[in-house]
């Protein structure tokens, strides 16, 4: 059973700025302490406490990088995520993925479909080429194995009427999913924040 705010999942993105605020305290917190222990305990052990010290601002670092990314990501109401998930019905979903990339900003895809036609994302910024997001993407899953077609829709209700209309003409569900569609669901969670 998947946790409930596991990669893909509504709240997450919530969850894991806390999660990571909390873990660049702990840290930081734990820098402190060597630094203050290296003036406290006797010489020969001073130069142990400055190493510690060093050597714990590196996980910081890379916690604190991975936070300030995801800072300006925001979660998905619930009512709709709701909306979603029941156009949806049993079929392959993911909230709340952001992409990162090196030529694009951060790519904010609030909602993803996945279907054996491909997958159908929705995102609310208009700022980012949604042609060159989708080229990233479908370049992003082939490079993991994964080839398919990446749809961005910019406005909620015509990305519903879409999903809605797939999931009608050939309802797909994790029990009836073949391995590729799976592994395309996967590695497209994978490849988000």
């Amino acid at each position: 059973m998947e946790r409930r705010y596991s990669k893909g999942h509504q709240g997450y993105v919530q969850h894991r700025k806390m999660y990571y605020i909390g873990l660049t305290a702990v840290l930081i917190l734990l820098v402190v302490v060597f630094v203050v222990l290296s003036k406290v305990v006797p010489q020969p052990h001073k130069p142990i406490m400055i190493v510690m010290a060093i050597l714990s601002v590196l996980p910081m670092a890379n916690i604190f990088s991975t936070m300030v990314v995801m800072m300006p990501c925001k979660s998905v109401p619930e009512d709709q995520y709701e909306r979603f998930a029941n156009a949806a019905g049993t079929g392959l979903i993911s909230a709340e993925l952001h992409i990162t990339g090196t030529k694009l900003p951060t790519i904010p895809l609030m909602y993803a479909y996945v279907h054996p036609n491909g997958i159908i994302g929705y995102w609310e910024d208009t700022k980012i080429d949604k042609k060159k997001a989708e080229e990233y993407i479908e370049a992003t899953l082939r490079a993991g194995g994964v080839d398919t077609k990446m749809t961005i829709f910019t406005d909620f209700e015509k990305f519903l009427n879409r999903v809605s209309e797939l999931q009608e003409k050939h309802p797909v569900s994790e029990e009836t999913a073949d391995e590729k569609l799976m592994m395309t669901h996967r590695n497209l969670r994978a490849i988000s924040l």
